[in-house]
């Protein structure tokens, strides 16, 4: 995966590409899932959720260039994994997930695997975990068609988000974008590239009312 997908794919980020070689991926999924765990493609879960696609993570990783110092926020945690792989890159993590079961899931996947950086919350994902900010990176697990303001807020001056937006629901493909907060009251945009990554429920496009 990290030599034929990742590497391949243009992410050299020597931490990134190790944290991709030592999280045992195939933990993370469905039972039946374990044998193509490693695939090129993004794997279903329940609640129309998935594990992202490994290039699209690994990639939306390298250009938020996550340091040591960094106090990471999850948002969508899931399963555990995306938590798991920024662990090792990061001071600490704190990963929000909806469903209580997932959340207590990955707390014992992480004990088991001996990460002890990562704190596990259950709550609302658009709010992420406010008790905790403010965070230094961000990184959404999962497509949004937009990014809300109660997570721009979590971020620190300095600090920076990616998510995979998509803000046309009439197309699949969305593009990986990185959000920096430049000051208190003022953040920058920029597109990174094009990814189609299911949406998060809880980010889905907002309905408009047609009279």
């Amino acid at each position: 995966m990290v030599e034929s997908q990742i590497r391949t794919g243009g992410v050299v980020h020597p931490g990134i590409l190790e944290a991709f070689r030592q999280v045992p991926r195939e933990l993370f999924v469905h039972l039946g899932q374990t044998g193509i765990a490693y695939g090129d493609e993004d794997l279903p879960l329940a609640e129309g959720r998935c594990l992202m696609e490994p290039l699209t993570h690994a990639r939306l990783l390298s250009f938020a260039l996550p340091v040591s110092g960094d106090t990471a926020l999850v948002v969508g945690g899931a399963t555990g994994y995306a938590g798991a792989i920024l662990s090792p890159l990061v001071s600490s993590v704190i990963s929000v997930e909806c469903f209580a079961e997932w959340t207590d899931n990955a707390r014992q996947l992480w004990s088991d695997l001996g990460y002890q950086n990562i704190v596990a919350h259950t709550g609302d994902l658009v709010w992420g975990c406010p008790d905790k900010a403010p965070y230094s990176l961000i990184f959404i697990n999962g497509g949004v068609s937009h990014v809300p303001q109660s997570l721009l807020d979590q971020l620190s001056v300095g600090g920076r988000l990616v998510a995979v937006v998509n803000d046309n629901p009439g197309v699949m493909m969305g593009q990986g974008r990185i959000i920096y907060r430049t000051s208190e009251d003022n953040f920058s945009e920029r597109g990174l590239f094009d990814a189609a990554v299911p949406c998060l429920r809880e980010f889905a496009p907002r309905r408009e009312f047609a009279f």
